[in-house]
């Protein structure tokens, strides 16, 4: 049942990200929100600089377009996510 008003639930999608340089997390984060808050991340484990990236299915090429850019001042190699959603 669909109520007027409400907010329609968006498929949401992940990736597994690896910082070479864990430190970096910070600069990525900057990055990801200067293109209008497209998806989050959540820290996995900090020293070894994992990271799991969630966002709008819907929105994937956009998010593989910003990770791109971003690539080009965060060193990170992008996996698919290990796990179902």
């Amino acid at each position: 049942m669909h109520r007027e008003g409400s907010a329609q639930r968006r498929e949401s999608a992940s990736l597994l990200l690896r910082l070479l340089d864990p430190a970096s997390s910070g600069l990525l984060h900057a990055l990801l929100e200067s293109h209008g808050h497209l998806c989050l991340f959540t820290v996995l484990d900090a020293r070894k600089g994992l990271l799991r990236l969630r966002y709008s299915k819907d929105q994937e090429a956009e998010v593989r377009r910003v990770l791109a850019l971003c690539a080009l001042d965060v060193a990170l190699l992008v996996r698919p996510w290990p796990f179902s959603d």
